[in-house]
């Protein structure tokens, strides 16, 4: 069975997805360079713009090979 790729990660997610740690991610938010959905309490980062964040900053992206 074929599994559908991720739309949505938590902070904790997308910290581990960036190798980077949960308050990186929050301090990104907080500058406004990771724009989350908040349409539930827990703030969700969509995959879409985790790659939008990575090539902004001129690292080459890898999320591709590690979303699950």
């Amino acid at each position: 069975m074929q599994t559908r790729p991720r739309l949505t990660y938590k902070i904790a997610e997308a910290a581990q997805l960036l190798g980077v740690s949960q308050i990186t991610i929050r301090r990104a938010i907080a500058r406004g360079l990771i724009k989350p959905i908040r349409a539930f309490r827990t703030p969700l980062i969509s995959a879409v713009e985790l790659e939008r964040f990575v090539a902004s900053s001129g690292q080459p992206s890898s999320l591709q090979s590690r979303r699950p």
